[in-house]
């Protein structure tokens, strides 16, 4: 991960966290988001054009706080030859629990990346399986 990836992560993390009424202003303009119970307490896909009235509804319903950037880290993504966006993971807290989200932000002008794609879901009594703590091993033989 270079430090302009990584910077470029923290600023949206940290922006999206700062300004219910703003959070709209950090999607690409055909961007979405996809929320399952963290703050809709339902299964959502906003599409941009309402993302900044749900931002308003929910977020402070849901008080999140301690937005902060998890594995696996920030990381430029090429699917295609002419296309790339930053993938970053971050958890968040929540009135109720601890969540998760991940977005994907593309560049949408001189410096500046929005998120094209951004999916935040309530984890439910447990920690997340992820990095270290995820189960090895092949379908039905799990180890430790």
């Amino acid at each position: 991960m270079t430090t302009e990836v990584h910077l470029i992560a923290q600023a949206w993390v940290a922006a999206s966290a700062s300004n219910t009424v703003a959070f709209g202003s950090l999607f690409a303009q055909d961007g979405f988001w996809r929320d399952m119970i963290a703050f809709t307490n339902d299964f959502h896909t906003i599409a941009k054009g309402f993302i900044r009235q749900a931002a308003i509804d929910r977020l402070p319903i849901a008080e999140a706080s301690n937005a902060r950037i998890t594995t696996p880290l920030p990381a430029v993504a090429r699917p295609f030859p002419d296309f790339a966006f930053i993938e970053v993971h971050f958890t968040f807290d929540t009135k109720i629990r601890l969540s998760i989200g991940v977005a994907k932000l593309i560049p949408v002008g001189d410096k500046k990346y929005a998120a094209y794609f951004l999916f935040t879901f309530l984890v439910h009594g447990h920690q997340p399986q992820l990095g270290a703590h995820r189960i090895l091993g092949k379908h039905n033989t799990r180890t430790s």
